[in-house]
């Protein structure tokens, strides 16, 4: 924005306004001329979800669109942006179906705006509105991402690309959150516009000088289904039909999802995690159990302990008071959003592996809300290796997915979105423990943003650990035990075994 004017930048309902219509189009679909006014109608029709009818209104809604955008007046009033019940009930209607929200703002820009994709001007200019209004702070945030995650002023020159519909509701209801200040909207009035055609006022397109380009996404409709879980790192966002609050994921089943990457479904054909996940909880949901003196399904038999801090690396005091006795210890539980590293310790036969195993089996359940993949090492494994720690990570993992290589394993420790779960340390051989503890303190130093949870015997005193909480498994308590017996009882009754 050129230097003289930038002090008149000033975001609100009134200014979008005015930037919306200098981005109108002439004419509509039919050939008829679009009035300045019907922008404003047009968006208090997605802003109240009914149809609004001005024209009866004749020349008051002209005169009101006018005072409104040269901040002479408040918003017309059948606007209603300044009210909070119609702001909450917006709002309300964005929680259950952002898609419905966004589909109209999209037939909006399609009827009544022109974006050129080589030149979005519209975009360029409240990009340049927002990073030159004093009134928004660097840390500020904006949802303009078309993955569901905000934006901060500071950081929008790095945005290469935008979905306009995305953007404009982004910025609009940033706007009906902040009240306008009605000199600020004269100020940048009279000061970014200059006069056309007819002696009417518009803004003035020289004024402003984006200087990164910025792609536009093309926008294709999304189902009228409600958000089910927040937009992933990647863009895969959950959405199911409902008619009401979006429920909680576990509540719906599989079929009953539809998934979304960036706004675009998803085919009925597994992606290679989905492929890599089913895989490795079918292996992990059976294990031996010495109570049947074979393989059993995990979840017929088992019953969650309890977890005990013992030592609390890298947690406040406050912290380890919260977590200092976990009860039935699920992945979601522990506190690893405080804490990316733990150990697992325990005496012999009191249960790490399979508790290793029931983390494992977790992390897959809850990966919608959880969003790590788990990866499974067995320690013993390492002893006649062939290779470095993060080649048995990498073996692990391609195992259950061969379309997984190297670089998708790096891609996502870079991204930090694996759970690494690596069982009994102890049974490290003396002769490669100093490799694996150098390799480990490498590993964690290198891909520290993800979670990380090992299991021994022993507590184990090494450097390479110094970053670990430490946690026992507690031993059963007696409704736990009641519980496991109540299974174990179920479960010989229904394979028709004879009890003593």
């Amino acid at each position: 924005m050129r230097d003289d004017v930038k002090q008149y930048s000033y975001l609100s309902g009134a200014t979008l306004y005015m930037m919306l219509v200098e981005a109108k189009k002439e004419t509509n679909k039919e050939g008829l001329e679009i009035a300045n006014y019907q922008i404003l109608a047009e968006m208090a029709e997605i802003f109240r979800d009914e149809e609004i009818k001005v024209s009866f209104v004749g020349r008051s809604a002209v005169q009101q669109a006018s005072k409104y955008r040269s901040g002479a007046a408040g918003a017309p009033m059948f606007m209603r942006f300044y009210e909070k019940e119609a702001i909450d009930a917006f709002d309300e209607r964005l929680k259950k179906s952002t898609a419905s929200v966004l589909n109209r703002i999209s037939e909006f820009i399609d009827d009544y705006l022109y974006i050129d994709p080589e030149n979005p001007w519209l975009v360029y200019a409240l990009f340049d509105l927002i990073t030159n209004d004093e009134n928004i702070d660097d840390e500020d945030e904006i949802f303009i991402d078309d993955k569901g995650k905000s934006i901060f002023k500071k950081d929008l020159e790095k945005c290469t690309d935008i979905s306009v519909p995305h953007l404009i509701l982004g910025i609009w209801s940033y706007t009906l959150h902040h009240s306008d200040d009605r000199n600020r909207v004269r100020g940048a009035y009279e000061n970014l516009t200059k006069r056309g055609r007819n002696n009417e006022k518009h803004v003035d397109r020289d004024l402003f000088s984006w200087k990164t380009e910025v792609a536009i996404k093309k926008y294709k409709e999304l189902p009228m289904e409600v958000a089910v879980s927040d937009a992933e790192d990647d863009g895969t966002l959950y959405l199911a039909q409902h008619d009401d609050v979006a429920p909680d994921m576990k509540t719906i089943p599989p079929e009953k999802i539809v998934v979304l990457k960036n706004g675009v479904p998803q085919e009925e054909k597994e992606t290679p995690y989905q492929i890599y996940l089913k895989s490795i909880r079918k292996k992990h949901s059976v294990v031996y159990n010495f109570l049947y003196k074979s393989e059993k399904v995990l979840d017929l038999f088992y019953v969650c302990n309890d977890l005990a801090l013992k030592s609390y690396n890298n947690f406040l005091p406050s912290e380890w008071e919260d977590n200092s006795y976990i009860v039935n210890s699920t992945i979601e539980r522990l506190p690893l959003s405080i804490c990316k590293y733990m150990v697992i310790t325990a005496e012999g036969g009191m249960g790490k592996s399979m508790f290793m195993h029931y983390l494992t089996v977790n992390a897959v359940d809850c990966f919608r809300t959880f969003k790590k993949i788990p990866i499974f090492i067995t320690a013993r494994l390492y002893n006649k290796f062939k290779g470095n720690l993060l080649d048995l990570i990498l073996s692990e993992y391609n195992r259950h997915n061969h379309e997984l290589v190297k670089e998708n394993l790096f891609d996502l420790l870079t991204s930090g979105n694996a759970l690494i779960l690596i069982d009994g340390l102890d049974e490290i051989s003396p002769d490669r423990t100093e490799s694996f503890f150098d390799e480990l303190e490498y590993f964690v130093d290198q891909y520290s943003e993800n979670y990380i949870v090992v299991s021994t015997r022993r507590h184990v005193n090494a450097r390479a650990l110094s970053k670990f909480a430490t946690y026992e498994l507690a031993h059963l308590r007696y409704e736990q035990v009641i519980e496991m017996v109540g299974k174990i009882d179920e479960a010989i009754l229904n394979e028709g075994v004879p009890r003593d």
